[in-house]
């Protein structure tokens, strides 16, 4: 979680976050089997799921990224906008009782809806291997590193982009931008002449 400014303010791993698939009915619709370690994948999800509602409220989250990069990225974007539209609907409830015991806050921020957006992988894989981010956060996981900055390019764009530039041609990242199908082809010293 970065603030407005872009600086990490808290992380947590969410490793259950996503709901466990439903087993399906057996065969002549006897009940489905449950498999060894679902009821603690359950229990797990039901934990994460309570301490991530807990995040959006305690730090009025109100923009959650999703990189595109993995398969399971399509069910993780579906929980995560269920759980913030929950959320929205346990505060209003809590405005709603709030009102009736007379006690109404009409400017309360942590009813604010949170938008789920799906991102960009590019950038963030790049920023994760430069040398910039290992100067920058070097004691942090790589996949901290890229949620960082795909927060902060979402923020901010061109400055993250320009985070990839080195003027040392092995450490500039910026080259590794897919800009155009051929790309590949041109020579790296012409490329960092046409991109400064």
């Amino acid at each position: 979680m970065v603030d407005e400014y872009g600086e990490l303010i808290a992380h947590k791993d969410f490793l259950y976050i996503i709901p466990p698939r439903k087993p399906r009915p057996g065969p002549d619709g006897e009940p489905p089997l449950v498999r060894p370690g679902e009821e603690e994948g359950a229990r797990r999800h039901a934990a994460d799921k309570r301490d991530f509602q807990e995040i959006l409220r305690e730090h009025k989250v109100d923009l959650i990224v999703v990189s595109a990069d993995c398969h399971e990225a399509k069910r993780l974007k579906k929980a995560l906008s269920e759980f913030a539209n929950l959320k929205i609907a346990q505060d209003q409830m809590q405005e709603n009782d709030d009102e009736n015991q007379g006690m109404a806050n009409d400017d309360d921020p942590n009813s604010k809806e949170a938008f789920v957006i799906w991102g960009r992988p590019e950038v963030p894989k790049l920023f994760a291997t430069s040398h910039y981010s290992q100067k920058l956060l070097k004691n942090h996981p790589f996949v901290l590193k890229k949620a960082i900055c795909l927060a902060r390019f979402e923020q901010d764009p061109l400055n993250e982009v320009l985070n990839l530039w080195s003027p040392i041609m092995s450490e500039n990242q910026a080259l590794h931008l897919n800009l155009h199908p051929l790309q590949k082809h041109i020579n790296q010293a012409r490329l960092i002449d046409h991109l400064e």
